[in-house]
């Protein structure tokens, strides 16, 4: 008898140089950047055996090779360090507030399940209360498509929801840099800082617990 393969629970496919429907149907949930599929894709994903499809979608900084970064440039804070091309966004703009909120409208129609939120952490570089309420109203206008939300990374903004009772605008996160570091001059992973590994740990309890 043939055994069955070897499935998985999540698997994070952004930047992939080639789409694998095989080796990505083996995990029941994928994080893909959808800007890059269609929905006939999507459903072909989905067919494979994907149970989820999650779509990236970066809302707290901007990177040069967008079709919409020369639209939206203008509203850039400064630049992304060790991330050579992007840059922070005032995501208290409404302008790009509602351009964040249409693309999730767009992405949401090719039939992703959700959406995996990138660069929150500009609350951290930014801690100033426009850029969190801008935060907040980016994230309920996007929930308003029916799709479930993740944040990667973000700490310092998730905690604040959390202690201001307002965690009801995603369902989870995705936190990276618990058990490896990132090696920027080497363009590697290493192993996690003690100290990193601490916090994230902790950190995450709590955010379990909420």
């Amino acid at each position: 008898v043939k055994a069955a393969p070897k499935r998985h629970e999540y698997g994070v496919f952004i930047g992939a140089d080639k789409l694998n429907y095989q080796k990505m149907g083996k995990y029941d949930t994928v994080v893909i950047d959808a800007d890059y599929f269609s929905e006939y894709q999507i459903k072909k994903l989905k067919k494979a055996g994907c149970k989820r499809v999650y779509t990236y979608l970066n809302i707290g900084s901007i990177e040069e090779f967008r079709s919409f970064y020369d639209d939206y440039k203008y509203i850039a804070l400064d630049a992304y360090e060790n991330w050579p091309g992007e840059y922070w966004m005032d995501i208290s703009n409404k302008e790009w507030q509602d351009f964040c909120i249409r693309r999730a409208v767009k992405l949401k129609a090719k039939g992703v399940d959700g959406f995996f939120i990138d660069n929150c952490d500009v609350y951290y570089q930014y801690p100033y209360d426009d850029i969190y309420k801008g935060l907040c109203k980016t994230l309920s206008g996007i929930r308003k498509t029916g799709g479930k939300i993740i944040i990667n990374g973000g700490d310092t903004f998730v905690t604040r929801c959390i202690q201001k009772k307002n965690s009801n605008i995603f369902d989870g996160v995705n936190q990276e840099t618990v058990y490896t570091s990132i090696v920027f001059e080497h363009h590697k992973f290493g192993k996690a800082h003690t100290e990193n590994r601490k916090y994230f740990t902790d950190y995450l309890k709590k955010v379990k617990k909420a």
